[in-house]
Order: structure tokens, then sequence, then C-alpha cells
């Protein structure tokens, strides 16, 4: 265990600190060699280059793709469903249906999702990916699995995947010139106080008494929530209960828009 412990934290601190600091304006995008540490030879310091309507999926954080950093990013926890932000949101009933409940913030702030970043816990190491919504307008859905076992220390009997309609989606409406965000959820959220810099935590009650659930599937949808984005011949997503997979949980970093830098690209005056 120790051998192992240490694997997943030696791979998980230089996937953190690789940085890209040059992009190609044609082509693909490629990182200085001061910015992309020379990697091992199944490495690449390369993204693809950007196709329209597709998000860029690249290991690195890529120069002129970045909102300015004025807050935190949305931080959802793997396992039963938690997400951590520093501002408030107000639910509002909006059901019948997969998703009965919509959230907006007390001050509209964020627009619309500007890039995703995704560590997938793996057997021996933890990857990260940074997935950039150049196109805007996106929609991120989250599937939760629900684990069926009865007997206390059994191990995890999940039901099968759910192939409809994510319990979760991070969508936006409309107000005036902007989009803002709204999160939708199956069923209301519980709230606590967190930290400084993430004040607000907001936790996904379980289904019924003592029954755990997980979040076994994310995807990107584009122009609808109905539409997985695919790009190089594959979807934009991963799931725990795929075949093929070799994944061990998600956690998620949501950037958003602010609305200062949403007016400037879209050239909105200011009220």
């Amino acid at each position: 265990m120790e051998d192992q412990s240490k694997q997943i934290e030696k791979t998980s601190r230089r996937n953190f600190t690789k940085t890209m600091i040059a992009a190609a304006v044609a082509g693909p995008i490629i990182a200085s060699m001061t910015g992309c540490p020379k990697p091992p030879a199944s490495e690449s310091c390369t993204c693809p280059e950007p196709q329209p309507g597709e998000p860029i999926k690249c290991e690195f954080k890529i120069p002129g793709m970045e909102t300015e950093p004025h807050e935190p990013p949305i931080i959802v926890t793997n396992g039963s469903l938690r997400l951590d932000l520093n501002r408030e949101l107000i639910a509002s009933r909006i059901g019948p249906g997969v998703r009965n409940y919509q959230y907006k913030l007390r001050e509209e702030y964020y627009t619309e999702i500007n890039r995703v970043q995704v560590l997938s816990e793996r057997e021996r190491y933890i990857s990260t990916y940074y997935y950039y919504l150049n196109f805007r307008q996106a929609y991120l859905g989250l599937w939760l699995q629900k684990n069926t076992a009865t007997m206390p220390n059994q191990d995890p009997v999940w039901d099968p995947p759910t192939s409809g309609e994510p319990q979760i989606l991070f969508s936006f409406y409309r107000n005036g010139p902007y989009n803002y965000l709204a999160l939708e959820t199956d069923l209301e959220l519980t709230q606590s106080r967190f930290k400084r810099l993430r004040r607000f935590r907001y936790e996904h009650p379980v289904y019924s008494p003592n029954q755990a659930f997980r979040l076994a599937k994310w995807s990107l949808f584009y122009p609808t929530p109905a539409n997985v984005i695919t790009g190089g011949g594959f979807p934009f997503e991963e799931d725990l209960t795929a075949s093929a997979s070799t994944s061990e949980s998600f956690q998620l970093a949501v950037t958003f828009e602010h609305v200062d830098h949403y007016r400037k690209r879209n050239n909105i005056k200011a009220a």
C-alpha cells in the first residue's frame, strides 16, 4: 500500500505541475520548453487543434483561453455528490421530471462554463485533463448510481447505469443580454457553511436510508442537453460503468465566466 500511495502522489504531482505557456494560432497547440517539462516517451506536450463546436482536451492550462481568475471554481467531489462554491444558491421547484429543482446564484455573477477540469482516479495513478469550451453555451451532466447492497460491510452492488437524462445538470438561463449559471438536480440539496474560499457546501441527500451512491458518469453536451459532444471519434465523457473503463472515481472543477468578462467578449455596454 505504501508503494502504491507514493506512486499516486508522484504521478498526481507531476500532472498538476505541468504548465503550458505558449499556443500556436494555427495547427496543434504546443507548449514551450520552459513551460512544459520534458515528458516521458509516452506523454506529449501538445494539445489538439481546436475544432468548431468541440472542446479542447489538454493536460495543460492554455494561455489565452483562461478566464480571469476572480473566483475559485465550483468543486464537485466524487463518491456521493458534494459541491463547494463561493456564492449562495437559491432553489426553486421545477418538476416533476428527472430533475425537479433548479438553483440560481443569489447574486447573478457566473455566466457560461469556460473550463472543466477532471481528475480521474485510476488503479495506480490520478490523471487530470482540462476541457476548454471555446464555443461556450455548453452543458455538463452528472449521473449518480445507487448501491443496492443491503448487508453491512458487503461489497457494493451497483444499479445498472441510467441511460436517460443526468440527475445533475450544469445549465444556464437568459436574463437580459446574459446567460447565467443554473444548476438542476433531481433532489433538493442540503446546505452548510464550508470555508473562506468556498463558503457554501451543498450535498446531495441519500436516496433511501443508509443507501450509498456515487458519481458514476459525466458528460459535456452541446448545443442541447440531449447532444453529447464528440470529437476525434470519441465522446467528451467518462463512465465508471463502461466495460473498458479503468477509472475508479471523478472529481471536477468547473470554472465560469464572470459578468465583466462576458460583457467584454460579447461587446455589451455596461448599464
